[in-house]
């Protein structure tokens, strides 16, 4: 009978590290190439390209003041890889804005005409609530703008938002939405960066912005936990047995 049981106990426990490995997120932990929380109440390392006061992190987040349109930027030189970052928009004076997560200037004197990837938050209706369309763009300075994807369900306008880009090196992004994928599509043409650009003008928040060069999973630290979970089960039961 015993024998029986310990068999029962290894089977359970690799069944439930298996399960752990099989339903673990998928959103890189590792390889950070740089980020940055605002808990310091600055944005050191930004550099704003219009309305020169019209960006605070006084609050441990970064926003713009109302009706001071404008953008700020951080060199970034990742091109496939993970971008994440939080946002909030202000319900009452919400109208739309953008994140540049891959862009190069190509004016050579500074922000104000580039090659981007950019994530488009526009304002949208339903017939009970006013909420966020979400949309992936590529746009080249020469040839315009071109919608390579757009979420099919509008996002809820109120409270804070955490956004996830990945790209490939095939060219494959995937955008998620508090964990949920929301798009998909594959495009090719841009193959390195210079920055990364938030814009806003009307209240917009960020915060949390973490940029990766990879989109794997951490396996080793999925592991780690899931092998002392089965660990923690293991023993439990043999106390369990024993007594």
């Amino acid at each position: 009978m015993r024998e029986r049981l310990d068999y029962k106990i290894v089977g359970l426990a690799i069944l439930f590290l298996l399960c752990w490995m099989g339903f673990s997120p998928l959103a890189s932990r590792g390889a950070v190439v740089w980020s940055d929380d605002f808990n310091d109440g600055d944005f050191d390392g930004w550099t704003i390209y219009e309305n020169a006061s019209s960006w605070s992190a006084t609050n441990k987040y970064l926003q713009i003041d109302q009706g001071s349109a404008g953008g700020i930027s951080h060199p970034s030189t990742v091109a496939y890889g993970t971008w994440s970052f939080d946002y909030k928009a202000h319900e009452d004076t919400f109208d739309g804005f953008a994140v540049d997560f891959i862009s190069n200037d190509v004016n050579e004197v500074g922000i104000g005409g580039w090659n981007c990837y950019w994530l488009a938050f526009a304002q949208a209706y339903t017939q009970e609530t006013r909420g966020v369309a979400l949309s992936l763009h590529y746009y080249n300075y020469s040839t315009g703008d071109i919608r390579i994807d757009r979420a099919e369900d509008y996002i809820p306008l109120a409270g804070w938002h955490h956004i996830e880009v990945t790209r490939t090196t095939a060219g494959l992004f995937s955008v998620y939405h508090n964990g949920s994928l929301i798009m998909q599509a594959e495009h090719t043409e841009m193959e390195t960066s210079e920055l990364f650009v938030l814009n806003g003008d009307h209240l917009e928040m960020y915060d949390n912005v973490v940029v990766r060069d990879d989109i794997g999973p951490d396996w080793l630290l999925i592991a780690a936990i899931g092998v002392s979970a089965v660990v923690i089960i293991a023993v439990v039961v043999i106390i369990l047995k024993r007594r």
